[in-house]
């Protein structure tokens, strides 16, 4: 049960029961985070592989993002944009309130 509350918790795919965190049975999911890692990053190394073979680098590069925001709901991406907006600030305390 703890591999499927990992991936309810880290992905957008549908699956049954989610835990909120905090929760007991949320504790016993969090060794299986970084194996939904694994799955996540070889299903996008395999769309890389894939597609930068077959039609050229850039566009499997393109699709590999496309896939780990799909697969993350834009978690990554948020974080991202969050520290671009923060660099792009003069002041320590405009980088904070970006942020």
């Amino acid at each position: 049960m703890g591999l499927f509350t990992a991936l309810r918790f880290l992905t957008v795919i549908p699956l049954p029961r989610r835990l909120a965190a905090g929760t007991p049975g949320f504790a016993a999911a969090l060794p299986y985070f970084p194996i939904v890692g694994l799955i996540v990053g070889g299903l996008a190394a395999g769309v890389f592989y894939l597609f930068s073979g077959w039609i050229s680098p850039m566009v499997g590069a393109a699709l590999t993002v496309a896939l780990l925001a799909m697969l993350s709901g834009g978690h990554h991406l948020d974080g991202l944009i969050d520290t671009f907006d923060g660099i792009g600030k003069s002041t320590p305390e405009a980088r904070l309130a970006a942020m």
